[in-house]
């Protein structure tokens, strides 16, 4: 995409353009999940052309699960701010997501959105070009998520010893393995009890399976390639002091009238699967 080379993004920044087309898409839709009235801005027409591409190969179910995964992830977070009276939020990898500014958040709530320096300035000249405003008291920190980023965080004014929630959609699959329980290390670290944790995830045999295996040679042919997987996050968050709870998309509240594939019990073996996660610090 030409409007992408012009910065120095990564491949894995690029999924970020993924995820603006796939919003705008959704937005479209009169049964939307939810409305995101920056998307088409930000994925521009190169982003779209790319992500429509993508969907006639693989057809709308990555769609429908990707739009499934941003109404959970919304709800979790209002809940976390609203019911649990949470005042710090943390999106890590934030991408060209627009949170900070398409959802109503409480007046108390402070917003970190944490990527790539390359990436935000995107998407903040993006968003000035069209007079975006921000719900929230909000503050973009350019960062090596590889790299010494909690000093970084924390002088944008992030209070470690304050409950906070966290958001890591659309990344921890494209980690290598120590990465991401690098990163989900430090964000054990910066958590008191009552904060709040939530992601995405994969099992191995979604990185293995025949069914899968198109779509994880694509994503490794253009430099994506999914990497970590885990089989059972509720013992790996405990393990680290954390309370989860584990659903598949179209399970119970991650339905929302729109699951494309049926729901197999996870005491069935072999079979891909795609895991939101949310979870409470206990200790």
């Amino acid at each position: 995409m030409s409007s992408l080379n012009q910065s120095p993004l990564n491949a894995l920044a690029m999924t970020a353009w993924w995820t603006a087309a796939a919003r705008a898409r959704e937005s479209e839709r009169p049964d939307r999940l939810f409305h995101d009235p920056w998307a088409m801005v930000l994925a521009g027409p190169e982003g779209l052309a790319d992500f429509d591409s993508s969907v006639a190969a693989q057809g709308n179910g990555t769609l429908d699960i990707q739009s499934i995964s941003t109404r959970f992830f919304d709800e979790f977070l209002l809940n976390a701010t609203m019911a649990r009276a949470i005042e710090q939020v943390v999106i890590v990898a934030a991408g060209l997501d627009t949170r900070g500014f398409r959802i109503s958040w409480p007046d108390w709530t402070v917003l970190f959105e944490l990527d790539q320096p390359s990436v935000l300035a995107y998407k903040e000249s993006k968003l000035a070009s069209v007079e975006a405003r921000a719900s929230c008291s909000r503050h973009v920190v350019g960062v090596d998520l590889n790299g010494q980023w909690i000093d970084l965080l924390c002088a944008e004014g992030f209070d470690r010893h304050r409950c906070s929630a966290w958001l890591l959609e659309g990344v921890l699959y494209f980690l290598p393995e120590r990465a991401a329980i690098t990163i989900l290390d430090a964000i054990t670290f910066l958590s008191p009890p009552d904060s709040r944790l939530g992601f995405d995830v994969v099992n191995n045999a979604m990185l293995t399976a025949p069914e899968t295996r198109y779509w994880i040679e694509r994503m490794d042919s253009i430099g994506v390639p999914w990497l970590f997987a885990c089989d059972k996050p509720e013992v790996s968050l405990a393990n680290r002091g954390w309370k989860a709870t584990v659903r598949q998309p179209g399970e119970g509240d991650a339905y929302f009238g729109r699951c494309p594939y049926p729901i197999a019990p996870r005491s069935i073996p072999g079979i891909p699967r795609s895991f939101l996660v949310t979870a409470e610090r206990v200790t």
